[in-house]
């Protein structure tokens, strides 16, 4: 009995905190269709300085159109590049399937070498997983500023329920059980679309991606000290997919010359229907936060 627990303990190790038996990176997921959406540009002649922006996952670049709609006319161009899993419907994100951490990084520093280099200044920024992934990026490679909106650095937290704590730290094994996604519902659909414009694919949840995106935000914290660029960070308490407590964690590890901080508290007695999440396309919060990225920028 105890050979065959210790064979099934192994085995647990190898299947949940291992890649041993998961699909290798695409390398050259480039080639391959990974996203069901497109790049966006956003360009104004005349405009001499550039923001790259990410988007989450499961999410698409529409999620910075109305922002980019501003910068525009303050001499900002904006690029944002589709990457791995983009997707805008449930149905098209099961066309795509689950994409690993690593090959949308492969994305982003494919695309951002191959941007024109004749920019006088050039700000990276992201939202959700996107932010991790600028966070990650910007430990590689300097930029003029940084901009995150509700990245994580870790999945874990009080916001999320007790089961959905366990099946991020069971994402490893979950990808073999659930290879083709775990279904969800998704609430309060009627009553978001007033309030905030859906930008993402929901009601379906890939252990795969989670799991890889957990591991590579191993890295990302112990790397966050590399950030020494001006940045801007914006999250909102009350967020149910990524815990506040992330703002303090950052800014306490990253080492930037400059940080301005935006904190959101919308009580779920005020507006009780949004995630809190997508904070551009918020009712509650995107005036406030747009006029305060336009700030920064200015400062830069």
């Amino acid at each position: 009995m105890i050979y065959i627990l210790g064979i099934i303990f192994i085995l647990f190790l190898l299947l949940n905190h291992t890649k041993v038996f998961h699909q290798k990176v695409r390398l050259d997921v480039l080639s391959k269709k990974y996203s069901c959406t497109t790049d966006m540009w956003f360009k104004k002649e005349g405009n001499t300085k550039l923001i790259i922006f990410l988007h989450g996952m499961f999410s698409t670049p529409s999620t910075f159109e109305d922002l980019a709609q501003i910068l525009l006319d303050k001499g900002w161009d904006i690029y944002v590049p589709t990457l791995p899993a983009s997707a805008i419907s449930r149905d098209d994100l099961r066309v795509i399937g689950p994409w690993a951490w690593e090959e949308s990084l492969i994305v982003v520093r494919e695309k951002i070498k191959s941007l024109p280099n004749d920019y006088k200044k050039i700000v990276l920024g992201g939202h959700s997983q996107g932010g991790s992934l600028a966070m990650n990026i910007a430990t590689e490679k300097s930029f003029d500023g940084l901009i995150v909106v509700a990245g994580p650095a870790n999945l874990y937290g009080d916001h999320l329920k007790l089961w959905q704590n366990i099946a991020i730290y069971l994402s490893g094994l979950l990808s073999f059980v659930l290879p083709r996604g775990l279904f969800e519902a998704i609430p309060y659909q009627q009553e978001r679309a007033k309030i905030e414009k859906l930008c993402d694919a929901e009601g379906i949840n890939y252990p795969y991606t989670i799991y890889t995106f957990k591991e590579g935000l191993k890295t990302l914290r112990k790397n966050l000290y590399k950030i020494e660029m001006p940045m801007f960070l914006a999250y909102c308490k009350g967020d149910t997919l990524v815990n506040f407590k992330n703002l303090e964690f950052i800014t306490s590890h990253v080492s930037s010359t400059k940080t301005v901080i935006e904190k959101y508290d919308i009580s779920f007695e005020e507006e009780p229907y949004g995630f809190r999440h997508q904070l551009l396309n918020y009712s509650k919060t995107r005036d406030h936060l747009n006029a305060s990225i336009v700030s920064f920028l200015e400062d830069l």
